[in-house]
C-alpha cells in the first residue's frame, strides 16, 4: 500500500512523526503486528531516531524501516568513492569520463553511469588477473559445469509462485513470532510443492519426490539427484532458516541453533538432514574413481553423498569433500593457537623436502 500524500517538508522532524503515527494506524487496521515502511537515506536516518527516542511499549516500536533497494545502492556506490579516495580510482575512470563525471560518479549522483564506469573497471581488473592465472583445463571445465549446472531463473520461480492463490497467507506464518512449528513446516512445504510443479492433488514432498525419480529412471539417461525435491526432512531445516532469518529482519532475536543451524568449530553451518542420505548398506557401495577436482561427473556427487576414505579421492583434496571432518566430539574445546603451531610445522617440512629434491 502506498501512504496518503502530506504536504509537509520532509526536513521536518514533525513531518516524520506524523507520517510514522499514519502507518501504524493503517497496518493497525489491516491486523498486521508489525509496519514494513519503506525510506530513502535521509528520512530512514530520522525514523531510526524518532523510533529509538520512543517508549518501549509505545506503537512506533512495533515499526521495522527497510532503506530502499536503490538509495541502499547509491550509498554503497557514495561509500566507494569515499573509502578508495587516493587510490587512483579517480584517475583509472578520467581516462573514460570527464572530470566533472567522474566527480559526481563518486559522490552517488549518477547511478547508471556509475555502474558503467565500475564494471568497465571490474572487467578490466579481472582480465589482469586471469592472465596471470594458470588454471588446468580439467578444473576449469568442472567448476564451469557447477555454475551452469546451478544456474537458477529467479524469473521462472517467481512465474510459478504467482500462480499459487494464497501465497500471501502461506507467507504471513513466517513473519509470526513464536509461530507453531508444525504449522510453518505445512506452509513451507506447500510452497516447495508448487516450485515443483507437483499436482494441487500432491501433499507429500516424499512422495513427489519418488514419482519424479521413478519419471527419471525412465529417461536414457543417468538421474541427477540434485534436481529433484528435497525429503521432508531436509525440507524442514531449510523451512527453519528461512523462518530465522525472516525473524532476523523483523529484530527478534532466536537462537540460530534451535532454526537449523550447527556450531562446529566456531562456525555456524546449515544443518542439511538429521537422516542418513541413505541405508548404511547402500552407502558402502557407493565411491568414486576421481584423481583431480570431484566435480558435477564424480559418481558419489550424482548420487547427492560426500566423498570418502572409501574413494579414489580418499574423500581430502576434492570439491565434493566434508569441510569439517573430524572424529573429535563436539565438545572438545578448539585451540587456534595449537592449529597454527601444527600448520607451521608441516608447512617447515614440506619445504625441507623441496630442498632435499633440489640437493638430490
Amino acid at each position: 500500500m502506498f501512504l496518503p500524500l502530506i504536504d509537509q517538508p520532509a526536513s521536518n522532524v514533525d513531518t516524520i512523526y506524523t507520517t510514522l503515527h499514519c502507518a501504524t494506524n493503517i497496518a493497525k487496521s489491516h491486523g498486521q503486528k508489525t509496519c514494513l515502511i519503506t525510506f530513502d537515506q535521509p528520512l530512514y536516518s530520522k525514523d531510526r531516531e524518532i523510533v529509538a527516542a520512543s517508549d518501549a511499549n509505545s506503537e512506533l516500536c512495533k515499526i521495522v524501516a527497510k532503506l530502499g533497494g536503490f538509495h541502499m545502492f547509491m550509498s554503497f556506490l557514495g561509500f566507494i568513492g569515499y573509502i578508495m579516495d587516493g587510490s587512483e580510482l579517480k584517475e583509472a575512470l578520467g581516462k573514460i569520463y570527464a572530470t566533472n563525471s567522474v566527480d559526481k560518479m563518486l559522490n552517488d549522483h549518477v547511478y547508471s553511469r556509475s555502474i558503467g564506469g565500475r564494471t568497465l573497471l571490474r572487467l578490466a581488473i579481472l582480465i589482469i588477473m586471469f592472465e596471470d592465472m594458470k588454471i588446468e583445463d580439467c578444473v576449469l571445465n568442472e567448476l564451469t559445469e557447477q555454475i551452469n549446472c546451478r544456474n537458477v531463473s529467479y524469473e521462472g520461480v517467481e512465474g510459478i509462485l504467482e500462480n499459487l492463490p494464497n501465497l500471501d497467507q502461506l507467507a504471513q506464518v513466517f513473519q509470526e513470532e513464536n509461530c507453531n512449528v508444525q504449522t510453518l513446516h505445512e506452509n513451507g512445504i506447500r510452497v516447495l510443492l508448487t516450485v515443483y510443479n507437483a499436482p494441487k492433488s500432491e501433499n507429500s514432498i516424499d512422495n513427489l519426490r519418488y514419482t519424479q525419480f521413478i519419471r527419471s529412471t525412465k529417461l536414457n539417461k543417468p538421474v541427477q539427484l540434485s534436481n529433484l525435491p528435497p525429503t521432508s526432512v531436509a525440507a524442514h531445516q531449510h523451512i527453519n532458516r528461512v523462518y530465522y532469518q525472516v525473524q532476523s529482519w523483523l529484530e527478534n532475536d532466536l537462537k540460530p541453533q534451535e532454526w537449523g543451524w550447527i556450531l562446529r568449530n566456531e562456525f555456524l553451518e546449515p544443518i542439511t538432514t538429521v537422516l542418513s542420505p541413505s541405508p548404511d548398506e547402500l552407502l558402502n557401495t557407493i565411491y568414486c574413481n576421481c584423481k583431480n577436482g570431484c566435480g558435477s561427473r564424480c559418481e558419489c556427487k550424482k548420487s547427492g553423498l560426500q566423498c570418502s576414505s572409501a574413494c579414489q579421492c580418499n574423500g581430502q583434496a576434492c570439491f565434493n569433500a566434508s569441510r569439517y571432518e573430524s572424529d573429535l566430539d563436539e565438545d572438545c574445546t578448539f585451540y587456534p593457537k595449537i592449529l597454527q603451531d601444527l600448520e607451521t610445522n608441516i608447512f617447515d617440512d614440506l619445504n625441507n623436502e623441496k630442498e632435499l629434491e633440489i640437493f638430490e
